[in-house]
């Protein structure tokens, strides 16, 4: 009777490579969805310290707070900024900052700048061999107005592969 019998060797290794095949492709694009969403919260925690950093920054000159753009250009944005990052390690030595995990974010007080340790780095591209994302807050001042940003210190491009 059909559908009674066992599977024999060929049938089984057939489902088998298959079903391998079929993980294989669902892990490698699970991997690609995985980093595509790791950027996307990377450029939306940039997004929220810049308005953080400017809200800030109207709420100090509303307050008549004196405001010196070379003080705030040294400082966490994140700090700054006020707003709770989970993964944010505060400011850290060198030698902490080599036991980070990935995901983690931190401030290199040395070098006034914000980093970001990614996790997941298939199409990732960094400048000089730098395995972090780094980056600064820089002055936007005009004659008349002041204001913030929060800008990578190296180029990268995160994204299609090529």
């Amino acid at each position: 009777m059909y559908g009674r019998r066992s599977l024999t060797r060929l049938e089984l290794a057939a489902y088998v490579a298959i079903a391998a095949v079929l993980v294989a492709v669902l892990a490698d694009r699970m991997l690609d969805l995985f980093e595509e969403a790791e950027h996307a919260m990377v450029q939306a925690t940039l997004s929220r310290l810049y308005a953080g950093v400017n809200l800030r920054l109207a709420e100090s000159i509303v307050r008549g707070e004196p405001v010196d753009p070379a003080d705030w250009m040294r400082r966490d944005p994140v700090a700054l900024a006020r707003i709770g990052l989970p993964n944010h390690a505060g400011s850290l030595k060198p030698a902490e900052q080599a036991r980070q995990a990935p995901g983690s974010w931190w401030f290199d007080g040395g070098r006034n700048e914000l980093v970001y340790l990614p996790r997941f780095t298939r199409t990732l591209r960094l400048g000089s061999g730098e395995s972090t994302l780094r980056f600064r807050v820089e002055s936007t001042t005009v004659p008349g107005s002041i204001g913030f940003r929060v800008v990578p210190v190296l180029p990268y491009r995160w994204g299609e592969e090529t």
